[in-house]
């Protein structure tokens, strides 16, 4: 399945894109209530599906992005779903607005907040590159123009392996 097909399917609404995040190991699939360790359900309430202990001395709520990429934050999972589409297809703050309605505070937001969680991935994970008898060079450039507000840069980072 193409990654169009699957953002299609997932953001198209909350119950569809909750299947998919719990089935792919995005959030929990399953919960123990943190006050009796009975196993929680999931339930609708005022309009928002969040783990529920059944124990009728307990019924504890929790949220069903608990501990996960998208606990605290606001907005619905398939919305969250659908800006990271739009990021990842290198789409502008702009484009991503209009596409989703959001506002240029909220895309903003989410565009640096994936980005800091994929640099984070890349910092945990990282991998040597080059090796015996490879040249590896990096290099970083500082690209200018000056515009009606000042002056804007943009960074670019190149790596060569020979």
């Amino acid at each position: 399945m193409k990654f169009l097909e699957v953002h299609s399917t997932i953001s198209r609404d909350e119950d569809t894109c909750i299947d998919w995040l719990m089935s792919n190991g995005l959030i929990c699939s399953a919960m123990n209530c943190k006050k009796c360790e009975t196993g929680c359900n999931v339930v609708l309430k005022k309009g928002v599906k969040v783990w529920r202990c059944p124990n009728r001395g307990c019924q504890s709520v929790c949220s069903l992005r608990m501990n996960s990429f998208f606990s605290g934050s606001h907005l619905k999972l398939h919305e969250i779903i659908n800006i990271i589409y739009w990021w990842s297809a290198k789409s502008t703050v702009t484009s991503t607005m209009k596409e989703t309605g959001h506002s240029e505070h909220t895309i903003v937001d989410w565009y640096n907040f994936i980005r800091d969680v994929c640099a984070q991935y890349l910092i945990d994970h990282a991998q040597k590159i080059g090796g015996v008898g490879k040249t590896v060079e990096i290099d970083e450039s500082k690209l200018e123009r000056e515009n009606t507000t000042g002056e804007e840069y943009r960074k670019v980072t190149g790596c060569l392996v020979e």
